[in-house]
């Protein structure tokens, strides 16, 4: 599947991006780590969503794994992350890269990801 062209909106989520995950005080776990993404097939009609897979890596070494579902509510652009409990993260596709930006424990946080 061709990736779609530069823009605002992506028409081709499935595939793995990479990027590396900001923290705001920097040096808090996570901080200037490697993560690969791997979403799964995705519908493009409003309400559906995939699978989305997280791997973390820093100093050579997987540090963490997550598994959560990547979300299309009612328009292209309308997109959210579900970690589950509750807890769901907004994102945006801005200029190729797909950004979501969070707070945890006084901490912000912003994964920005790139399709290779």
């Amino acid at each position: 599947w061709p990736i779609s062209a530069s823009g605002n909106v992506q028409t081709n989520w499935a595939g793995t991006w990479h990027g590396t995950p900001e923290a705001y005080p920097g040096g808090e776990l996570g901080h200037g780590w490697n993560m690969t993404m791997k979403i799964g097939p995705y519908s493009m009609t409003g309400n559906t969503c995939t699978m989305r897979q997280s791997f973390f890596t820093g100093s050579s070494a997987l540090r963490d794994t997550k598994n959560y579902r990547f979300y299309r509510r009612t328009g292209a652009d309308d997109l959210y992350i579900d970690e589950g409990n509750g807890v769901k993260i907004a994102s945006q596709y801005i200029n190729d890269v797909l950004v979501s930006p969070f707070k945890y424990n006084d901490v912000y946080a912003a994964n920005a990801w790139r399709y290779p």
